[in-house]
């Protein structure tokens, strides 16, 4: 009997707590969806303590919908709280829906808040994750592990790498630039014991030897250079000596040759290429000398290995003289595309959306467009990135270049973005009071802000995974242009002496 009573009792007691999650769900979620930002990052982490499914799904519902990419980063971050095995289940489950558009952020905030959690439940989730069917599955998942700085991972990360025979499908190939992209994130380069280091380094040449794939071969070549503090190097056998050197003793290293398209130092990683650059009014100042009165320097002697910029007399002819350079040495299997800005933004040609075959007709008529640009207003960055990120193969991503299904499939490789300026406009900063710095009046949009910008961008490349390169003349906004380069496993520029 008293077996029975006992059972009776530990029904009706889970009868009761079952009720009682059911009215804390219920009271947490409503403040979730209601209430102020504070309440709703609290509800969140309440509702991922509960843990249940039921507690967890209001969570994801809300991240599909929340425009606050900050709020939306701490909500998902809630599940560090999470410790309920159900809903470590319910996450695997979900995430057969986050493989495409919005969702593919809801994957990567929740796994973000997996990563910093450490549960081994949790890391379960994440390791399935790494090895998903969805190829942006896996992306979020890389993306969560660096973002988490979890250096206790990166066997996990190796072992993926190491697991690389053969380039994937196009469609697959962002799953290995996400891990390359990891493998810096996960490792500590200054700790006394390299062997971490070393063994994902032998990874990602093991991954440069193998792929065919321009653009993933790239990626190999900035993680090495991100763990070793050496440069780029594409070139297999130079990293093979250096591990077996261990950075040490004396390595040739290669000539520092450039074959593919370049503009100024930079080189192209795949072949789609926009052209991003500023046309506003400071664009038409002098040039300093810098070359004994001669003008820029060129690249070689008497630029015979790049443009000659001796007739340059403005930040603009410097651009355009590199520009058209360029332009004229892109072969025909390139497509490509230039944006301008100001205070505006626009494609060089408004009525040739998307990207063009680099065909002699195509490139004589584009160099005539570079030709006949004028320098005018403000310097809207936040505007000339935005239409760069929107160039698809044919036309304009109509949907947020963050998870454009065309941007993500048929977007730009690469970015080359060049400036001469501080951000000062921004089309968020239309109808709002102008402000004054350093005699000069600025935009108050929160696009017209350097570190908005940045934060921005971050979130648009997240999945994009297009390399970035950055070009700063005069006096510019050298610490965004820094930061966006790195975030985009680009390089940046200084041309700051000839502006």
């Amino acid at each position: 009997m008293r077996t029975l009573a006992s059972m009776a009792l530990l029904v009706l007691l889970a009868i009761c707590a079952q009720a009682q999650d059911k009215d804390a769900i219920a009271k947490h979620t409503a403040l979730l969806k209601g209430g102020s930002d504070a309440e709703k990052v609290t509800a969140a982490q309440d509702l991922a303590a509960i843990g249940s499914a039921d507690a967890l799904a209001p969570i994801f519902e809300v991240l599909l919908t929340e425009p606050d990419s900050d709020l939306a980063a701490q909500i998902g971050g809630a599940c560090e709280k999470l410790v309920n095995d159900d809903g470590f289940k319910a996450i695997a489950k979900q995430s057969a829906k986050w493989g495409e558009g919005r969702a593919m952020f809801v994957a990567f905030w929740v796994f973000t808040g997996l990563a910093r959690g450490r549960q081994p439940a949790g890391d379960d989730c994440l390791k399935a994750a790494l090895n998903h069917k969805l190829p942006y599955v896996r992306v979020a998942a890389f993306e969560a592990l660096g973002e988490a700085a979890r250096t206790d991972a990166d066997s996990w990360v190796c072992d993926w790498l190491n697991a690389f025979k053969k380039d994937p499908p196009e469609k697959e190939a962002v799953g290995v630039l996400a891990a390359l992209m990891a493998a810096p994130k996960v490792v500590n380069v200054n700790a006394p014991d390299q062997s971490s280091r070393n063994a994902l380094m032998t990874a990602c040449v093991n991954v440069m030897a193998l792929s065919g794939h321009e653009k993933i071969k790239y990626f190999a070549s900035r993680a090495l250079a991100e763990l070793s503090g050496e440069k780029g190097y594409l070139n297999v056998e130079f990293w093979r000596q250096w591990l077996k050197e261990n950075g040490a003793g004396e390595i040739k290293r290669p000539e520092d040759k450039q074959t593919g398209v370049r503009f100024f130092e930079a080189e192209a990683a795949g072949r789609r290429i926009v052209f991003c650059i500023d046309i506003s009014g400071s664009m038409d100042f002098p040039l300093k000398n810098a070359n004994g009165g001669k003008g820029p320097i060129t690249r070689g002697k008497e630029g015979k290995d790049g443009p000659d910029y001796s007739g340059c007399k403005t930040r603009l002819d410097l651009a355009k003289t590199e520009l058209l350079w360029t332009l004229a040495r892109l072969s025909d299997d390139y497509l490509f595309n230039i944006v301008t800005y100001s205070k505006g933004h626009q494609l060089i040609e408004k009525e040739t959306p998307g990207f063009l075959k680099a065909s002699k007709d195509n490139k004589l008529k584009f160099s005539n467009l570079v030709r006949a640009l004028k320098a005018d207003g403000g310097t809207n960055i936040h505007g000339g990135l935005l239409d760069s990120f929107r160039v698809v193969e044919k036309g304009m991503a109509e949907q947020n270049p963050a998870h454009d299904a065309k941007a993500l499939e048929k977007g730009a490789d690469t970015i080359f973005f060049l400036t001469d300026g501080h951000p000062s406009w921004s089309d968020d900063s239309e109808g709002k009071p102008m402000a004054m710095r350093d005699g000069q009046s600025f935009g108050t949009g929160e696009m017209a802000d350097a570190a908005n910008i940045a934060k921005w961008f971050v979130l648009t490349n997240r999945f994009r995974k297009v390399v970035v390169n950055t070009v700063g003349i005069g006096d510019h906004a050298k610490e965004l242009l820094q930061e966006l380069a790195k975030a985009a496993f680009g390089v940046y520029i200084d041309r700051t002496g000839t502006g």
